[in-house]
């Protein structure tokens, strides 16, 4: 065994001294930067052959030793630092369901806010809707009523027509009305005066062309 580690024993520390180095460099991937930095910093102290050779010539312990006692220290750090980084972990896991909590109370809250939003615009529509047919209620209203105002017109012209005065003339069987050029031409004892054409009409009397 003492000959192993006295032909092997320098091998055996810079193996295990890149082993940790190429931990602490996975490590900047797995748990992060400063975590790395920590076991680097422990591993090139505590593992480095060169140091490891100063610290035997001050304390003559065995560099085999040395190497052990600095792979359980190292050992050691990495289960603090695996710990430290799960609790990171967590941490950022607790702070992004809380984010994510967040984003999803605002966006119920847009929710809510566009549904009100469209109920109102949904409210103002019936309201122009109904607005809208009220007028074309009160148009066509007023529309009737002009219908109504004129027919009544007609209806008042076409019985002032009627109530016109007219003249007819006992020689020739006619009637004349105010417009006919004959209207003023009739013979006094041929003269017969009439309230309304149909009273002339009544009476025997044909319309003078």
């Amino acid at each position: 065994m003492n000959k192993f580690i006295k032909e092997h024993g320098q091998m055996v520390l810079w193996f295990i001294f890149v082993i940790f180095m190429f931990i602490s460099l996975s490590m900047v991937f797995t748990h992060g930067p400063e975590y790395a930095m920590i076991v680097f910093i422990f591993s090139f102290i505590l593992l480095c052959p060169p140091v490891i050779k100063l610290i035997q010539r001050k304390t003559r312990i065995k560099k085999v030793v040395l190497g052990v006692i600095a792979a359980f220290v190292l050992s050691f750090t990495m289960m603090i630092s695996n710990h430290f980084s799960e609790a990171k972990k967590e941490e950022q896991i607790r702070t992004f369901q809380e984010k994510k909590e967040e984003r999803e109370k605002k966006t119920e809250e847009q929710a809510d806010e566009k549904r009100d939003a469209s109920e109102e615009g949904k409210s103002q529509n019936q309201t122009r809707t109904s607005a809208t047919k009220q007028s074309l209620e009160n148009e066509m209203k007023a529309t009737m009523n002009d219908i109504k105002k004129e027919q009544e017109q007609k209806q008042k012209q076409e019985k002032a027509k009627k109530a016109v005065v007219v003249r007819a003339s006992k020689k020739s069987g006619q009637y004349y009305t105010p417009e006919h050029p004959s209207y003023n031409q009739v013979a006094a004892k041929n003269l017969l005066v009439f309230n309304s054409e149909e009273a002339a009409q009544k009476a025997g009397y044909k319309r003078a062309a």
